[in-house]
């Protein structure tokens, strides 16, 4: 059994008002913090079951202000509310637990203050990881969708979205034989993620690219 708590320690930067026209947009930050609660190895399984909650803040929520909607119709474009996530996942091991395939379900929902803003669904996600002494790596991939609850006010239709991914993450531990001191394992690691969402509100749309390197210690 394991349990955490979740913040943001760097705020994201999101639009005020992401609608506006021909003018430059404002940032504004938005901000998270919850929990998570994991049972892991299910009565000596390899099955685990995760639940996360996180309550999201915009300092200024403007979104269609810009546009000169009513309050009713502004309303249902705020983007502040909960987050809910649930997961389920389980662990096939072979060739001595080098080798491990992950299948894993997510239901998500969030539970936000705007109706065309709220939505719900499910992601289908299948990871495979490699480990040995000097090197280890898992890659994985997912597909999934999202119902919103409401008719977006500008568009004049309720959103609906598909999307996939895929990502891969590797380590190297004790980098050119380097070691910190005071941590028992010092490792370099890759990360790379591509995610695409097709909306059925060509606005939505979205594309994502990121690749990063760092070190990661452990106590």
């Amino acid at each position: 059994m394991a349990a955490s708590l979740l913040f943001s320690s760097i705020p994201t930067e999101v639009w005020e008002d992401p609608y506006v026209l021909y003018y430059k947009r404002s940032k504004t930050d938005r901000t998270s913090s919850g929990f998570r609660l994991a049972w892991d190895r299910i009565f000596g399984s390899e099955l685990q079951l995760q639940y996360s909650y996180r309550k999201i803040e915009l300092d200024d929520e403007l979104s269609g202000f810009f546009l000169g909607l009513s309050p009713a119709q502004r309303d249902l474009l705020d983007r502040e509310g909960d987050h809910y996530k649930a997961d389920i996942l389980y662990r096939f091991f072979f060739g001595d637990k080098k080798h491990v395939i992950i299948p894993a379900i997510t239901y998500f929902n969030y539970d936000l203050d705007g109706g065309a803003m709220s939505n719900d669904g499910v992601d289908f996600q299948l990871s495979y990881g490699y480990t040995q002494e000097n090197f280890s790596f898992v890659v994985n991939g997912f597909i999934g969708y999202a119902d919103y609850d409401k008719r977006n006010p500008i568009y004049g239709k309720t959103e609906s979205d598909d999307h996939y991914g895929a990502g891969l993450i590797a380590f190297y531990p004790k980098p050119f034989g380097w070691q910190a001191p005071f941590f028992k394992k010092t490792s370099l690691y890759f990360k790379t993620d591509y995610l695409n969402s097709d909306a059925n509100i060509d606005f939505y749309d979205t594309e994502i690219f990121t690749a990063g390197v760092g070190l990661l210690f452990r106590f």
